[in-house]
């Protein structure tokens, strides 16, 4: 009879034991708290985000991104003011990632410093330099005259800070489109 009531209390202590650690995972699942184990991934996302727009790889662009979108900016013809504006704000691009990310639900919200060209302060300087050439220049060439003379002085930068949203799918990091993806590939002209 003991070796009975020793063999029913330890299958009881079991029982309890299992149905505490249970009620635990439950709990904790159930609290909304969020387990990172990737945390490097984020900052690298966010890198290679930026990498993708300073280099023009719009196709590895889209597929970090969490929607199907087109993200290649119409960027006019080759030897375009519009290109040739472009090309310089892509090469002027520099950015840092904070320490650490945010956490806003399922969302990591990882903040940029970006310093980058500033287009309207470029295209303000084009329009006081193009009454200085527009004798010497040919008139379908006269924006890209301007846009390389005023490029050829000090370029004016300015420097923004973003906010990145990403979203673990697929076994990536995927960023979510919001307002700073559309600053960003505008070139910080469009809101």
């Amino acid at each position: 009879m003991k070796r009975r009531t020793k063999r029913t209390f330890f299958w009881t202590l079991a029982g309890l034991l299992f149905s505490l650690s249970l009620f635990l995972v439950v709990f904790s699942g159930l609290t909304g708290q969020i387990r990172i184990t990737d945390t490097d991934g984020i900052p690298v996302a966010a890198d290679s985000v930026m990498h993708a727009v300073h280099t023009g790889d719009w196709r590895t662009l889209e597929l970090m991104v969490a929607e199907e979108y087109t993200l290649e900016p119409l960027t006019g013809e080759e030897g375009s003011a519009e290109r040739i504006i472009w090309e310089a704000y892509q090469q002027s691009l520099q950015w840092n990632c904070a320490e650490g990310f945010d956490i806003e639900g399922a969302k990591m919200i990882q903040k940029v410093s970006v310093t980058c060209l500033d287009i309207p302060a470029l295209t303000n300087r084009m329009i006081e330099i193009l009454p200085e050439i527009a004798d010497d220049v040919a008139e379908e060439d006269l924006l890209a005259s301007a846009a390389e003379t005023a490029l050829f002085e000090d370029l004016p930068l300015l420097q923004r800070d973003i906010t990145m949203t990403f979203v673990r799918m697929d076994g990536r990091w995927k960023l979510i489109p919001n307002n700073a993806l559309l600053a960003l590939l505008s070139g910080f002209t469009a809101a």
